[in-house]
């Protein structure tokens, strides 16, 4: 997984590589073509996802097998651990001040700063993004026939807006445009034909 790291035009990025034996987070510079590994030690580190002033990022990472948020400058220093959940898969909020995550089989909003109770939302699913706005989370259903659409799911509790209505093909990611008008969605077929020999 990878992510770019605002206020490099798009120069500087974040990803999760086992290139030194085990999973840790790395920062390239497409400017000096120089890499650089920021996190170490014995855990499994995935997912890094940078905040909107391109200063520190978020990672999971996984210690005797439980996933904590982990917080750290993009140009490396210390970690420290965002509260105490048992998360993964971080989101940070345009303002940098929530972050959504996968916290015990559900999605959940909480504070960046880990201190207080996680909101959760359950009608949300895999993957999911942050709106532009910061007032709600946007999320892709699947039915069971596999098509996926987009949905706007609140924060304030008030009901969920379908964003998309197409008629085929799974979404297995989807990002919003800077500007927050557009939408861009990866879809694909996971069905297979059937033969009968």
């Amino acid at each position: 997984s990878g992510a770019a790291i605002p206020g490099t035009n798009g120069n500087s990025i974040l990803f999760a590589s086992n290139r030194s034996g085990q999973f840790h987070i790395w920062r390239f510079d497409a400017d000096t073509n120089e890499m650089q590994q920021l996190t170490f030690g014995p855990t499994y580190d995935n997912h890094p996802v940078a905040s909107p002033d391109g200063r520190w990022f978020v990672y999971a990472s996984w210690a005797q097998n439980q996933p904590r948020l982990r917080r750290m400058p993009t140009h490396g220093g210390s970690s420290t651990q965002i509260g105490n959940y048992s998360a993964q898969v971080p989101e940070i909020s345009p303002d940098g001040r929530k972050i959504a995550c996968y916290l015990n089989d559900v999605v959940a909003v909480i504070p960046a700063a880990g201190n207080g109770p996680p909101q959760f939302f359950p009608q949300v699913g895999l993957p999911f993004r942050w709106s532009p706005d910061g007032r709600s989370l946007t999320s892709a259903r699947t039915s069971v026939n596999g098509v996926s659409n987009l949905w706007r799911i609140p924060l304030d509790g008030s009901k969920p807006t379908q964003l998309t209505a197409f008629e085929d093909q799974t979404i297995a990611a989807f990002a919003w445009s800077p500007t927050g008008d557009r939408l861009a969605c990866l879809r694909v077929n996971f069905g297979a034909d059937v033969a009968l020999f």
